[in-house]
């Protein structure tokens, strides 16, 4: 039997009372939802907007797949309906776009980390990874103007499986890589890679990366697979050595 993935996306609010309680807004569906879609594998909201990623690919065995991410926008009466479908600029329905999302005021960011090829459309090695940043014009519509690829880009390393933004500063998590990778916006066209950063105290094989969050200046990165404690002792010896996790934060 086949499994069925629609997907859907609530929405939560917080109402002040007597006491404080969380309430269901609403429940978002894609209007051309789909078998296989996973509407909801990532999500983010800024704003009037929220995103969220559908990054089920043609290769599960659905016919219609999606590989994409839907903008909804919240409207002056408070209602929440979808104004635009974003897919790859590439054309490729089989990268894992939509698999992490991030929006800050008026630009999006979304990953694709089985994306082969580089910004200039070449280069192709086997899900090196990528991120694609949106902005939204005058008239409300976002546009896609930039794909971000990590400076020592290689296979397998899914840069994009993590995405987070925070005005003009974008990081992107590259797990496979142990490491994520910090970009600024100079122009619409133009971003700077700022630096790569790695777990100080971890080997590779920790998923450094797995998870990134940004905001100002602090950043905070998690490492699912990582062994060594805050004192960089092994709370875990011996054979068959376990994970205990941890994030690290940056400034």
């Amino acid at each position: 039997m086949k499994k069925i993935f629609l997907g859907v996306y609530f929405l939560i609010t917080t109402v002040f009372l007597n006491a404080q309680k969380f309430e269901q807004l609403t429940k978002l569906v894609a209007v051309d939802r789909a078998e296989g879609n996973q509407l909801g594998n990532a999500v983010a909201i800024s704003g009037n907007y929220a995103i969220v990623g559908a990054a089920g690919m043609p290769e599960q065995g659905f016919p219609g797949n999606c590989n994409c991410a839907y903008v909804f926008e919240k409207n002056s009466s408070g209602a929440w309906t979808q104004i635009q479908k974003l897919t790859s600029p590439d054309a490729h329905n089989t990268n894992g776009f939509g698999s992490s999302v991030a929006v800050s005021g008026n630009r999006i960011v979304i990953g694709a980390p089985q994306e082969d090829q580089d910004d200039k459309g070449g280069s192709a090695l086997s899900a090196a990874g990528a991120a694609y940043v949106y902005e939204r014009n005058s008239t409300g519509a976002w546009n896609f103007t930039k794909k971000l690829i990590s400076t020592d880009r290689g296979a397998l390393h899914q840069f994009g499986h993590s995405v987070s933004i925070s005005n003009a500063r974008v990081l992107i998590g590259a797990p496979n890589q142990s490491a994520a990778y910090l970009y600024e916006r100079i122009d619409a066209a133009n971003w700077k890679s700022w630096c790569k950063i790695i777990a100080p105290d971890e080997p590779t094989g920790t998923g450094f990366g797995t998870s990134v969050s940004i905001s100002g200046e602090d950043m905070v990165i998690g490492a699912p697979g990582a062994k060594n404690d805050t004192t960089n002792v092994r709370s875990f010896t011996g054979t068959g050595q376990k994970e205990i996790s941890l994030v690290i934060l940056f400034r």
